[in-house]
């Protein structure tokens, strides 16, 4: 929801009670436009949030990674992160096999304030990788979402369900908090995805309504 999701709108829902989520862009590069306008997003929500230097902002920070400028992002959003000291880094749509250095090296530099790692995914096999990886999230997309899809996909009905079987049976006990997206848009879907296997839910398309 880049373009969508700033900084007016994070804040709005981590007062809610939530934890906000910014859209990061996908321009990684050095001196990118997207990134300098992050900044001033960042700012913005420290400000209207009472954030004090030093102290975690609670959002979280997305960036799509299929573009070509990706490779740039150990040098260009790190710096970012750790200047808001931002609570999560999202990494939506990630390549087969690209990621395990990004993950781990984001992991680490963000270890002194408790950074915490969001992969988005939309099948079992990419959401086993990123468990693999040692992400701290895994955001369950569904084929309901209303945003970017996948080439092959399958609903929250039956993705989340398979996606916290395989968690159980291959990752217990390392603590890894599974999140639904996707046509989720008031109490029922909730409970629904609750009763499915997440801990969470994320909604995007319905706080632009």
């Amino acid at each position: 929801m880049f373009g969508t999701a700033t900084s007016d709108m994070a804040t709005a829902v981590t007062k809610a009670g939530g934890l906000g989520i910014i859209g990061g862009g996908f321009d990684l590069a050095p001196n990118s436009a997207q990134l300098t306008a992050l900044d001033a997003d960042l700012a913005k929500a420290a400000s209207a949030l009472s954030i004090e230097p030093g102290r975690t902002l609670p959002v979280v920070v997305g960036f799509i990674t299929f573009h070509s400028s990706f490779e740039h992002v150990l040098e260009t959003v790190p710096p970012l992160l750790e200047k808001y000291r931002v609570a999560g880094v999202w990494l939506a749509f990630p390549q087969p096999g690209a990621h395990a250095d990004v993950i781990k090296e984001l992991k680490r530099k963000g270890e002194a304030w408790g950074l915490k790692v969001f992969v988005q995914v939309g099948t079992v096999e990419a959401a086993e990788e990123a468990a693999t990886h040692g992400v701290d999230v895994i955001v369950v997309q569904g084929i309901d979402a209303g945003g970017h899809q996948w080439a092959q996909g399958a609903s929250i009905v039956s993705l989340v369900p398979e996606v916290r079987d395989m968690l159980e049976q291959n990752f217990n006990g390392h603590n890894i908090a599974l999140i639904a997206a996707g046509g989720i848009m008031d109490g029922r879907g909730l409970a629904a995805a609750t009763a499915l296997g997440a801990e969470g839910i994320v909604m995007g398309t319905k706080a632009t309504n």
